[in-house]
C-alpha cells in the first residue's frame, strides 16, 4: 500500500492511502480462498446435519436447547420448530453429489491457477 501527505482544505495535510497492484492482486486471491473455505464448511455442516441432527430427529431424540416448554413434536422437521443450527433438511450426501462439488471445486481451482499463469506471464513480460 502506498502513501502520500497531500494539502487538505484549510491547510491540513491528509494522509492518502492507494492500493498497489500486489495489494488488489493479495486481496482477490485472498478473497478465493475465503469462498473455497466457506463452501467446503457449508458442505462439511450439511453432511453433519444430513449424518447426526436429522438422525437424532428421526429418532426423535431432542437436544436440552431444542425444547422448549409446551413444544411437541420434532424440533428439527420442516414444518415444526426448526433447530438453530440446522441450514436447511437434508439427507445424504449422494455420490453423484460429491462428483458434482469435487467438479465444481476443481473448477475453481483450474481458474485459480490460470490467473495465477497470467499474472507470472504479465510479471515476466514487465521485466
Amino acid at each position: 500500500m502506498r502513501s502520500a501527505w497531500e494539502p487538505g482544505g484549510g491547510g491540513t495535510a491528509l494522509r492518502v492511502y492507494e492500493f498497489t497492484d500486489q495489494d488488489v492482486e493479495y486481496r482477490h486471491a485472498w478473497v478465493v480462498n475465503v469462498r473455497q473455505m466457506r463452501r467446503r464448511l457449508t458442505e462439511s455442516l450439511e453432511e453433519y446435519n444430513a449424518q447426526f441432527v436429522n438422525r437424532m430427529c428421526e429418532q426423535h431424540v431432542h437436544h436440552s436447547h431444542c425444547v422448549p416448554q409446551g413444544h411437541t413434536g420434532c424440533c428439527c422437521t420442516p414444518t415444526g420448530h426448526h433447530h438453530p443450527h440446522v441450514a436447511s433438511w437434508r439427507s445424504f450426501v449422494t455420490p453423484e453429489q460429491q462428483r458434482t462439488r469435487l467438479e465444481s471445486y476443481l473448477k475453481d481451482l483450474k481458474a485459480e491457477a490460470e490467473a495465477v499463469q497470467a499474472r507470472i506471464a504479465e510479471l515476466e513480460g514487465s521485466e
